[in-house]
């Protein structure tokens, strides 16, 4: 071998020991000179800073996994720094001698760029250092973090010189050019300028509408760009704080800016996975660089700005040659700015595309694992979206060489709750990204208690073929499931069905951190961790006592109620009445992890003809696993409500009945007038319409119009109600089916005026006055049949016995109800769900056997046996079940049965719990009274019942038609003989001069 062939040798000896221990991207030349840096050959990492030298031979990128350290020519990886956790920001001091990231360890770390030698450690934050920056002289250090301060650190002795509080949701800073200015981007939508020699603030910026998230100053120092999770970018004039210019394209969030070294091009990148580059001097919007397919989360130019670094969630960076950019004028997806698209993705199969924010981020109350999706969120009260930190950790994944293990489900800070009388289970689902089949990795799930160092329990396996796994994991394992689900809901089972749990113990109560290990077999590892909560309630037995506020006396008999939401999911209400000694005991539900915040009250109350109302609600936060609860005392005052009321105008002789009619619900009380007024005393709170009996007025040719009076405002009102007479003729009679003489519950007269009148629902009886002309056209509307119109001849003070008979429409269903049948026109909106038929707007009427058949309306349950019924619902007024014969039940989540007997009427409406109150024709002619039908008129087919119909509209009778072709032929046949005559005549005309002229010939 000669000495120049063992050179080689030795060197590529070297090459091959030395550089394959190093970890190293692929790199490949895109469409148009864009350049990509895969991060890991496992496919998952996160660019989260990206940065040039200052040179411009280095590419430096902080991602999930550490810090990689690129020849910005060939793109090889010189270097990579193992950080252990993820690098969220970096930066590189003036002279290019060290290198300093915020890492999610909380720490800020310092290197020699020049050999990656770790110069020092600088421990002060509290939470995770999510921005770094050096001053332009390198003399400071600033560093922001999720602890909300920001640190200013004396770089030759690395430790800190300031602290700068009071900026809720910094995450962002800068330094001005000159070094003199630090610009720092708050939750509260405003960029604070701090004096960087003394920490004092110079100018507060306003003009985002959200968090600001990226800052950058122009080469120059008088411009500085920030960008927001408002999807904007405005421009400020540093001297004077004004804003020069908004930038709007951006369909999603700017998480970087970046300045061209020349100051002539501004770069952003955002949740929309797009860059977008600006003229800064106008606002101009001059490219859009389309590739990435997730988050951008960096931005940098090369020192003489020709290529620009984006750093993404993709597991790449991009290098654009901005001398030839592949240009778009729009992005090619439209990211949608709700939140949960990227926090929640309950339901999901992929991980939440943000997992560095808790639960308690934004929802302080926690959000609990074990509600059912098919539920909204709890609504007792508005809950507070808001920021606050939490002693929780944040587990987020970190990648090996080539390996990465993501937890799909649970996300950071969800709690799983649970009674302690029931199991909770728990799915921990996710998925690896490995350079090789997924079975050969091992994978170790390790549940840990808060501070602790071994496990609860660990269990072990392998990924399936496609890289997923799944464990199932509860709380409370030897205890039933909450519900026993049948067959019938499938969907439910994932959760109530025959749950086994993998592991060989329970989930330990309190703060739970779930660890999941991949491991190849050459040693290789990567983890994932989540924290959340495992919370237990339990009953608590709390005393709460009502008094009089003025006499301290206590009340027995009133309604007691106290309620809370879990985990903003979960309603939870106990109610009680109080005892002889004005004492209510509840049982409330505790969390023993979290406080517990119960609102208790007293509803409105009329008791003993006393009106009792509670001055306000009492809260109070019950601490997590307190026993011993300090009794609550609620202050009332006793009202008793007083309606005095007079009746002028025309009144009859003998005394009228007055009612008062509660609205929604149509409870009423009934009282015999005074002469010309009336009493009421101990209404319960409501709003209610006064009114005389409408029907005993009607027969006396009277009416008056209801008085409105909130009692609920004031207890007592003092409503007049003005009595006069009706004008017009009387027309009385009822509406038939014509095929078998069946009531029909549903219809509405409308008179050629524009009146409406509404029959009897019971009888289909009507009485009504109407104008008084010679005739009178009346057109019946009634769902599931067609309208019909008649003529009425107004020759006298009354007209009695009218009938119409109405045909009911072919798309009408008559359908098996039970042992009987109902009706159910095609106005109706519904549907049969298992055998319930789910009413959505509509009517439905009919009778039935012995069998209980279902109806859904509302949002409750109606079970309606062995009698006859009619039902009305038009969302969002509501509606009215009537039972006419038989019984029924009514049935609501959370609330008790509701018993409805024959001749009672119950009103629906979504959220209102309705008594049952009596069917009472006085009643109804009040609350059905309405301005305009619901329906339209639907004509019979066939052209002679239409044109009849037609006709009497515009006033035209029967008579009146039959006289008219009467005349119509009378004339026809003058117009005949007329004409035969004529024709007659003129031809006995030609005749005898054609005779006269023979003759003298």
């Amino acid at each position: 071998m000669t000495l120049k062939s063992a050179s080689l040798f030795i060197v590529a000896l070297l090459f091959a020991l030395i550089f394959p221990v190093l970890p190293v991207a692929s790199q490949s030349a895109g469409e148009d000179g864009v350049q990509i840096i895969s991060l890991s050959e496992s496919g998952h990492d996160i660019a989260n800073a990206v940065l040039f030298s200052h040179d411009g031979k280095r590419i430096v990128v902080g991602t999930s996994s550490g810090i990689s350290i690129f020849d910005s020519k060939s793109l090889f990886r010189e270097r990579f720094i193992e950080t252990g956790t993820w690098v969220r920001s970096i930066t590189l001091s003036s002279d290019e001698q060290t290198l300093a990231a915020g890492l999610f360890d909380n720490t800020v770390r310092l290197w020699n760029f020049s050999d990656g030698r770790e110069i020092s450690v600088l421990r002060g934050h509290t939470n995770w250092v999510r921005s770094v920056a050096f001053s332009p002289n390198g003399r400071l250090l600033a560093t922001a973090g999720d602890d909300d301060t920001v640190l200013l650190w004396d770089t030759s002795t690395h430790s800190i010189k300031r602290v700068i509080t009071q900026v809720i949701g910094a995450r962002v800073l800068a330094f001005s050019p000159d070094g003199q200015e630090l610009a720092i981007g708050l939750q509260d939508s405003t960029i604070k300028l701090i004096k960087a020699s003394d920490g004092s603030l110079t100018k507060t910026l306003v003009g985002h509408t959200d968090w600001v998230r990226s800052l950058v100053f122009s080469p120059d120092g008088a411009t500085l760009a920030s960008g927001a999770f408002d999807a904007t970018i405005i421009l400020w004039d540093v001297s004077n704080g004004h804003s020069t210019h908004k930038l709007t394209g951006h369909q999603s969030s700017v998480l970087s800016l970046a300045f061209s070294p020349d100051g002539m091009t501004l770069a952003s990148g955002s949740v929309d996975s797009t860059v977008k580059l600006w003229d800064p001097k106008d606002g101009n919007l001059l490219h859009t660089l389309i590739g990435h397919t997730d988050f951008v989360y960096s931005v940098g130019f090369s020192p003489d700005g020709k290529i620009l670094a984006s750093g993404s969630s993709d597991n790449t960076v991009r290098l654009w040659n901005l001398t030839q950019p592949s240009l778009v004028t729009t992005p090619l997806t439209n990211t949608p700015s709700d939140c949960r698209s990227c926090h929640h993705p309950r339901g999901l199969i992929a991980p939440p595309r943000v997992i560095q924010v808790k639960c308690n981020a934004c929802h302080a109350d926690g959000i609990g694992l074990n509600f059912c999706p098919t539920f909204p969120s709890a609504q007792i009260g508005a809950l507070p979206v808001q920021f606050r930190n939490s002693d929780l950790p944040t587990g987020v994944p970190v990648a090996g060489e080539n390996l990465a293990v993501i937890i799909n489900y649970p996300t950071n800070g969800e709690s799983l709750y649970s009674s302690s009388a029931y199991r909770a289970p728990l799915y921990v689902t996710g998925s690896i990204k490995s350079d090789i089949a997924p079975t050969h990795v091992t994978l170790e799930l390790s549940v840990f208690s808060r501070d602790a160092t071994e496990p609860v329990f660990t269990v072990t396996g392998h990924p399936s073929e496609t890289g997923s796994f799944e464990y199932k994991l509860t709380q409370n394992h030897d205890k039933p499931l909450p519900i026993d689900v049948g067959p019938a809901t499938q969907d439910c089972l994932i959760c109530h069905g025959t749950f086994q749990n993998q592991s060989n113990g329970d989930l330990p109560e309190g703060e739970v951190r779930l660890l999941v290990r991949a491991t190849t077999p050459d040693g290789r590892t990567a983890t994932d961790e989540r924290w959340l909560y495992v919370d237990t309630s339990k009953k608590v037995m709390i005393e709460v006592n009502v008094v009089d506020k003025d006499t301290r006396q206590p009340i027995a008999g009133l309604p007691v109620q106290a309620s809370t939401i879990l985990y903003h999911w979960r309603e939870r209400y106990a109610h009680e009445k109080t005892n002889l000694q004005g004492v209510a005991y509840l049982n409330v539900e505790v969390l023993t992890q979290a406080p517990t915040v119960y609102q208790f009250t007293m509803p409105d109350t009329v008791l003993d003809g006393s009106y009792y109302s509670a001055f306000q609600p009492i809260s109070i936060s019950i601490l997590p696993d307190e026993t011993l609860l300090p009794a609550v005392t609620i202050e009332v005052q006793s009202r008793v409500s007083h309606v005095f009321g007079h009746l002028t105008g025309t009144l009859p002789a003998e005394l009228l009945d007055v009612l008062a009619i509660r609205l929604p619900d149509g409870d009423f009380h009934r009282i015999r007038s005074s002469g010309d007024y009336f009493e009421f005393h101990g209404l319960a709170n409501g709003k209610y319409l006064f009114t005389p009996d409408p029907l005993t007025l009607l027969s006396f040719g009277l009416y008056s119009q209801p008085a409105a009076v909130d009692l609920s405002v004031a207890p007592e009102a003092h409503p007049e109600l003005v009595i006069m007479p009706k004008t017009g003729i009387r027309i009385s009679g009822r509406l038939l089916d014509r095929t078998n003489t069946a009531n029909i519950p549903f219809a509405w007269i409308v008179a050629k005026s524009g009146q409406v009148y509404t029959p009897d629902p019971v009888t289909g009886e009507f009485t009504f006055f109407t104008d008084g002309s010679t005739r009178q056209s009346l057109t019946v509307l009634a769902p599931g049949y067609y309208s019909q119109t008649q003529m009425v001849e107004l020759t006298s003070r009354a007209v009695d016995g009218l009938i119409f008979s109405l045909v009911r429409q072919s798309t009408t269903k008559s359908l098996n109800w039970g042992e009987g049948k109902i009706i159910i026109p095609s106005d109706s909106v519904y549907e049969f769900v298992q055998n319930t038929l789910k009413i959505t707007r509509g009517w439905v009427w009919g009778y039935d056997g012995n069998s209980a058949q279902t109806i859904e309306v509302a949002g409750k349950q109606l079970e309606l046996t062995n009698g006859t019924f009619a039902l009305e619902y038009l969302p969002p007024e509501g509606g009215w079940l009537y039972v006419l014969t038989g019984q029924g039940v009514i049935q609501a989540e959370g609330l008790p049965d509701i018993q409805v007997k024959s001749g009672e009427m119950v009103f629906l409406q979504s959220g209102v719990n309705a008594q049952p109150v009596l069917l009472e024709p006085s009643v109804l002619a009040i609350l059905k009274n309405v301005d305009q039908p619901p329906i339209s008129p639907t004509w019979e087919p066939g052209l002679g019942t239409q044109i009849t119909n037609r006709l009497a509209q515009f006033g035209i009778g029967f008579m009146q038609i039959i006289t008219f072709i009467t005349y119509l032929i009378v004339l026809v046949f003058l117009v005949i003989i007329i004409y035969r005559t004529i024709y007659w005549l003129i031809k006995e005309r030609k005749n005898s001069r054609s005779n006269r002229r023979s003759n003298v010939q």
